[in-house]
């Protein structure tokens, strides 16, 4: 994949300066939650509603650390 792996702000103050990216797969120990947002009009008022919808599988997004 083609991913950022490092940014240099412009200047020279900043060039010594990077930001350095690294990814990882999500884990179960991630503890990443999939929610489903519901949204209705009730009286000519917007409602909404979060509901968990389960957890996300593992390796099936990408964290960055």
């Amino acid at each position: 994949m083609d991913r950022i792996q490092q940014q240099i702000q412009v200047g020279n103050d900043w060039s010594a300066k990077p930001v350095k990216f690294e990814y990882a797969a999500v884990t179960v120990a991630d503890g990443v939650r999939k929610f489903t947002t519901l949204t209705s009009w009730e009286n000519g008022v917007l409602n909404q509603y979060s509901e968990k919808t389960g957890c996300t599988r593992t390796a099936n997004c990408t964290k960055i650390q």
